[in-house]
């Protein structure tokens, strides 16, 4: 959505087309913001990129964003696209992708946000 006029609208159209066809969907949101990727992941994002991620600390509660407890923070409804509005119930994260499968990649491009994220 980064450099994009899409809404939230937009990206859940894309979606439907993409596992329609299945293609792995991916976004790329304008930022670091936890409610708006648990918003994505609802909705039936498969991939999220984060931009302008510039420490250790912000790609880690990135990580968090996008995990089941107990390995990270992410919220659930049992009434989201995700859990198919209702038909899989709260127990959908028993059949969406694992946390290992969930694509999450943190973006920095500038020389000095890089050498933070190393140490």
């Amino acid at each position: 959505m980064e450099h994009t006029s899409y809404d939230l609208h937009d990206v859940q159209l894309a979606v439907m087309a993409a596992e329609c066809v299945g293609i792995t969907s991916i976004v790329r949101t304008p930022g670091f913001d936890p409610a708006f990727i648990l918003r994505l992941l609802d909705m039936g994002v498969q991939g999220i990129q984060v931009p302008h991620v510039s420490s250790a600390e912000t790609a880690r509660r990135a990580v968090q964003a996008v995990r089941d407890p107990p390995l990270g923070e992410r919220g659930m409804a049992a009434d989201s696209r995700a859990a198919e509005y209702g038909w899989i119930g709260a127990g959908y994260t028993n059949c969406a992708p694992t946390p290992e499968a969930r694509l999450l990649q943190s973006m920095r491009t500038q020389a000095a946000g890089a050498r933070k994220l190393l140490g």
